[in-house]
C-alpha cells in the first residue's frame, strides 16, 4: 500500500476537535473514527464536528476481538513472568479483562487503524488515550502517510513523542505512589472501624462458630440482613436456607462492595452470625509489604508480542507501566491473608462456595485455601451469564495452572457447562447446578396483555430496560429516542437499573436528550420507576444492551432488542445464542426492528415461544435434589 502524496493521517484529542476542524476548513471532508469509551464526547463531536463519513469503531473493533482473542491469550508469553506466581495471577494483564485492563482493546482499536490505512486517502483518528494515539501516529508515519498530532495544547504538538511518554511515565509512577498511600490509609481507617464493632468478630475467641461446615464468599448488598438468619443472597438465592436445612453452620466472607465496610460491619455484626471481611485478616506490615512489591515489580519483555503480523509490543510495554499505577492487584492478594486467617484462628470450613467468574481475588483465596486450609473444598458457582468477550472465563492460550482452580465449578445450566469445556476447562471439573438466581423464570408465563400479531401497534408498550453502567444507559437511551421518538403511535416506558436509582438515571436521560438537541422528552416515552417484571407483563418488546432483564422477556414471551455499542465491546450475556434476540446498532435498525417484530404473525410467535423456553431449559437448571447435590455433598 503506497498512501498517496496528499494522504495524512491527523490523530486528535477529543477535547481538540475545535482545533482540529479549523485544519481541515479548506479540505474535503475526510472518514473519521472515535476510539475510546466516551459516548458523550463521541456524540457530541458527530452532531456538532463531523456529522459525515464516520466509521463505526464498535462494528470493527467487535469483528477484530473475535478474531484475536485466542491468540490474543497468549500475551503472557511475551513477557519473562512466572504464570503461576499469585502476584501476577491477581495482575489485570494476567486476568485479561476487558473492564479493567484497556490492553484488549487498544490491540483491537491499533489493528482496526491498520487495516484502515490500507484503504489509502486521509483519515482522522479521534483518541482518548493519548499513548494509544502516539502507537498509531508511529505507525502511519512507518508506512508511509504524512502525520499530523492535534492535542489540546498546540504547543505540545510539536514535542517529541519521547516527551510525552516521559510526561507519562512519571505521571503514572506518581499515581501508583499516592493510589497506595490512600490504599494504607484506607486500610487503618478500615480497621479502626473493625474494631468499634469489634464484638462477635471472627476474632471474638468465644464465638461458638468454630469448625465451620460452610463459608459462603459474597458481595456486600443492600438486603443482605433482611432476615435473620439469612435466607437468601442476591448471587446464592435461597442456598443459605438450603445449608441450614441440611444443618450446615454457615459463615460470610463480604466484599465491602458495592456498599462499604461502613454501610456493612455494624449490620453485618448485629445479625448475630459471623462475617469476616478481608481487612481483618491481615495486618499493616502485611499491607506495606505488599504495597512495597507491587510497586516495585518488573515484568521484562523476552519476546515480541505479536498479532495478525503486527509487532504491537509498544502496548504491552505501555499498559506494564499502566499496571503499576493501580491497587487492584494489591486489593486482590488480601484475599490470600482471608485463608490464612481463617487457618490461623481455627475456623477453618469444610466447604467454601464462591461465585465464581476467575477474578484476581478468587486465584488470591483458592492460592491461600491451598496453602492453610488443604482439608476445605473450594466450589466455583457460576451465578450469572457471561458475555463471549469476558475473557476470564477463557482458559484457551492459558498456562493449565495459570487459574489456580482448585474443585469442582458448578454452571448454572448445561448451556454453559458446555460452553465451559469448549473455552478450555477441564471436563473434570465442571458440574450443572441449580440456577438460583434464575429459578423464578420457571414460573413465569406469557401474558396476555400483550398486542402483536394484529397489525396495530396503538397498544403496544416498548420497554427500555437500562443497565448499572452509565456509558451504556446514556448510549442506549440516546439511541431509543433518536430511534422512536417520532413514532407516536408506540408507548415506549423507560426503567433505569435499581443500582443507578431513577435520580442519576434522569440525570442521564436529560443529557441524552440534550444531546440530540431536544427540550423534553417525547409524550410517547415514560419514566416508570417499579419492578421490571411487572412492566414486562405489558411489554411487547424489551431493548436492552445486556441485561438479565432479557431472560425474563424471553420467559414471558416480549421480543428481545440488543443494542450493539458504537465504541466498545459487545458485552452482552446472550451473545452465545445470537438466536435468542435480533442485534440492532444504528437508530434506524433499532426503528426497523421494533416495527417488524410488532407485526409478527400469530404462528411464528408459537415457534419463537417454543424455542425461546427450549433455550431457557437448556441455560438454567431447575432447583431440585440432584443439582443441589453438587453444590453440597
Amino acid at each position: 500500500m503506497n498512501p498517496s502524496r496528499n494522504s495524512t493521517v491527523f490523530i486528535a484529542a477529543p477535547r481538540a476537535v475545535g482545533r482540529l476542524q479549523a485544519l481541515l476548513r479548506d479540505r474535503p471532508p475526510p472518514r473519521w473514527i472515535y476510539f475510546g469509551r466516551d459516548v458523550e464526547q463521541f456524540y457530541r463531536i458527530r452532531s456538532k464536528f463531523f456529522t459525515d463519513r464516520a466509521i463505526c469503531a464498535g462494528e470493527l473493533i467487535n469483528k477484530k476481538a473475535f478474531e484475536i482473542r485466542d491468540e490474543f491469550m497468549k500475551v503472557d508469553t511475551a513477557m519473562e513472568v512466572d504464570r503461576s506466581n499469585l502476584l501476577y495471577q491477581c495482575a489485570d494483564i494476567a486476568e485479561k479483562n476487558p473492564y479493567t485492563s484497556d490492553l484488549f482493546f487498544h490491540c483491537c482499536a491499533y489493528l482496526v487503524f491498520h487495516e484502515l490505512l490500507q484503504t489509502g486517502g486521509s483519515l482522522v483518528i479521534i483518541v482518548e488515550d493519548r499513548q494509544l494515539g502516539l502507537h498509531m501516529e508511529r505507525h502511519a508515519a512507518a508506512v508511509g502517510y504524512a502525520t499530523r498530532r492535534v492535542g489540546p495544547v498546540a504547543l505540545l504538538d510539536h514535542l517529541p513523542p519521547f516527551f510525552t511518554s516521559a510526561i507519562r511515565w512519571a505521571d503514572l509512577n506518581l499515581r501508583a505512589v499516592y493510589r497506595r498511600f490512600k490504599f494504607v490509609r484506607a486500610f487503618l481507617r478500615n480497621r479502626r472501624l473493625l474494631k468499634k464493632y469489634s464484638g462477635g468478630s471472627a476474632r471474638d475467641p468465644y464465638t461458638p462458630l468454630r469448625n465451620l461446615d460452610a463459608l459462603l464468599i459474597t458481595w456486600g448488598q443492600e438486603n443482605m440482613f433482611d432476615t435473620h438468619p439469612r435466607e437468601s443472597d442476591r448471587y446464592f438465592g435461597e442456598l443459605p436456607r438450603h445449608l441450614r436445612a441440611r444443618r450446615y453452620r454457615v459463615a460470610h466472607a463480604a466484599h465491602p462492595y458495592p456498599l462499604t465496610l461502613q454501610e456493612l460491619v455494624a449490620p453485618a455484626r448485629a445479625s448475630g452470625e459471623l462475617f469476616v471481611f478481608p481487612d481483618e485478616c491481615w495486618g499493616l506490615s502485611d499491607v506495606l509489604k505488599l504495597a512495597w512489591r507491587t510497586l516495585i515489580q518488573k515484568w521484562p519483555i523476552k519476546a515480541k508480542f505479536m498479532l495478525q503480523d503486527l509487532d504491537l509490543t509498544p502496548l504491552l510495554v505501555s499498559e506494564i507501566v499502566a499496571e503499576r499505577a493501580k491497587t487492584r492487584q494489591v486489593s486482590a492478594v488480601q484475599w490470600w491473608f482471608v485463608a490464612r486467617f481463617l487457618a490461623r484462628y481455627g475456623f477453618g470450613p469444610r466447604l467454601v462456595i464462591l461465585p465464581f467468574e476467575n477474578q484476581p481475588w478468587e486465584k488470591a483465596f483458592r492460592q491461600g485455601a491451598r496453602e492453610f486450609l488443604p482439608d476445605t473444598r473450594i466450589l466455583g458457582y457460576m451465578h450469572a451469564p457471561y458475555a463471549p468477550l469476558w475473557l476470564p472465563l477463557s482458559m484457551l492460550g492459558r498456562d493449565p495452572g495459570d487459574a489456580l482452580i482448585r474443585g469442582p465449578i458448578v454452571a448454572p445450566g448445561a448451556a454453559w457447562a458446555r460452553l465451559l469445556a469448549t473455552q478450555g476447562f477441564p471436563q473434570e471439573q465442571i458440574r450443572v447446578g441449580p440456577a438460583f438466581r434464575f429459578s423464578y423464570l420457571f414460573a413465569q408465563k406469557e401474558s396476555a396483555q400483550r398486542v402483536e400479531g394484529t397489525g396495530d401497534r396503538s397498544g403496544a408498550s416498548i420497554l427500555v430496560a437500562c443497565s448499572h453502567s452509565e456509558k451504556d444507559t446514556l448510549e442506549l437511551l440516546h439511541k431509543a429516542l433518536e430511534a422512536l421518538g417520532a413514532s407516536p403511535g408506540m408507548d415506549v416506558v423507560i426503567k433505569f437499573h435499581p443500582d443507578m436509582g431513577e435520580i442519576r438515571g434522569r440525570e442521564l436521560l436529560t443529557r441524552a436528550l440534550s444531546l440530540l438537541g431536544w427540550d423534553q422528552l417525547p409524550r410517547q416515552f415514560r419514566v416508570i420507576d417499579r419492578p421490571v417484571g411487572e412492566l414486562l407483563e405489558s411489554a411487547a418488546v424489551l431493548i436492552d444492551m445486556g441485561t438479565s432483564v432479557s431472560l425474563e422477556a424471553l420467559a414471558l414471551g416480549a421480543h428481545v432488542v440488543h443494542v450493539q455499542p458504537d465504541l466498545w465491546f459487545d458485552m452482552d450475556t446472550l451473545g452465545h445464542f445470537p438466536e435468542a434476540n435480533v442485534q440492532a446498532r444504528s437508530h434506524q435498525d433499532i426503528r426497523r426492528a421494533v416495527e417488524k417484530l410488532l407485526g409478527e404473525e400469530l404462528p411464528l410467535r408459537d415457534l419463537r415461544l417454543r424455542k425461546a423456553r427450549a433455550l431457557l431449559r437448556d441455560l438454567f437448571a431447575a432447583t431440585g435434589a440432584q443439582t443441589i447435590s453438587h453444590l453440597l455433598p
